[in-house]
């Protein structure tokens, strides 16, 4: 049981539920966190979610390397999603949730499954989506290293997506 504020998740995502702060999205230097928002109390939200992958590992949810890892606590897990185009990650919510960051931790292994281009997005019905956060061109070099993203948002919503659209190369996402 973990007994820290934040649960770290192994790859690709933990949503957090925080109280609203200044725009940091655009700075690209992941390790270079604003020392603020290192103050914010985040709260683990993803075990009250329903979770949904656009690809399932071969071997189901509950394989080895199947979309359950994504929200298991542990970051000696991973999710393994093969020939992937785009990869949509879904987290749905019985009553609706104010997310301003979420985290991930690079796999132990082949960073070039580690996700270079994606948007993070909410709804309220799980059609119409409204982009929260993007990035483009992220490269992270070290293996089984949590990296957090905050972003500004006033809007809550009951699903949130990651939609992973390129990878750093290849056609496999850990």
């Amino acid at each position: 049981m973990m007994k820290t504020k934040t649960l770290r998740l192994f790859i690709p995502l933990c949503l957090l539920c925080i109280t609203m702060f200044q725009n940091c999205s655009e700075h690209t230097h992941v390790d270079l966190p604003d020392p603020a928002l290192e103050s914010i109390e985040v709260k683990d939200i993803t075990n009250e979610a329903q979770l949904k992958v656009s690809i399932e590992n071969p071997d189901g949810a509950t394989g080895v390397e199947g979309s359950n890892k994504l929200i298991d606590g542990d970051t000696t897990t991973k999710y393994l999603a093969r020939e992937i185009n785009v990869l949509n990650i879904d987290f749905q919510f019985d009553t609706v949730k104010l997310v301003a960051s979420y985290e991930f931790t690079t796999g132990n292994d082949f960073d070039e499954r580690d996700p270079l281009d994606w948007k993070f997005y909410g709804s309220n019905d799980g059609q119409n989506w409204s982009e929260l956060d993007s990035h483009t061109g992220m490269q992270f070099r070290k293996r089984r290293t949590t990296y957090k993203f905050h972003f500004k948002n006033d809007q809550q919503f009951t699903h949130y997506r990651w939609s992973i659209s390129k990878l750093y190369s290849g056609n496999m996402f850990q």
